[in-house]
């Protein structure tokens, strides 16, 4: 979110706590509407628009009454998860744990469901598979290694 401050009293001291705060342009009133004009054009040139891939239109539509906001929002409450998902499944990996990985590969294969992730999707199911078994299988490791590899470029892929 690009923030603004528009007020009567902004002072030196203020000032400094707004620029702290990340805010990217202060007015004092009373402000014309060409320089409004000129700001909300700014403001907008600052934020990056990303077009979503034809899989994440049909996510929005289909799941979120196509709502891109919604979604984005959604999408960046994951990727601050996937960080959270990544340790527990490593964890999980590391102790033979079957039905943690088994959880997790169910939760993630809706969430990349939603997300409009269908090759994470398809993995985050046969891991889930592959976990519905009474131990970790070799297997099982190695196909949370490519469902790690697509969370990771998940989060990489993150909009600033």
């Amino acid at each position: 979110a690009k923030i603004v401050a528009l007020s009567a009293g902004i002072d030196p001291v203020m000032q400094d706590k707004l620029t702290e705060l990340g805010v990217v342009r202060k007015l004092l009133k009373p402000v014309s509407v060409k320089t409004l004009q000129d700001l909300f054009q700014t403001v907008n040139a600052m934020v990056v628009h990303h077009a979503p891939s034809d899989a994440q239109a049909r996510a929005i539509a289909s799941y979120f009454n196509g709502q891109t906001v919604l979604y984005e929002k959604f999408a960046q409450q994951c990727r601050t998860q996937f960080e959270r998902d990544m340790l527990e499944a490593d964890l999980a990996i590391k102790e033979k744990n079957h039905v943690a990985m088994h959880n997790l590969s169910h939760t993630l294969k809706s969430v990349l469901l939603l997300l409009g992730q269908s090759e994470a999707h398809d993995s985050a199911v046969t891991l889930e598979k592959l976990t519905n078994a009474e131990s970790l299988t070799r297997q099982a490791e190695i196909e949370w290694q490519t469902l790690k590899k697509h969370l990771t470029q998940l989060m990489c892929d993150q909009p600033q």
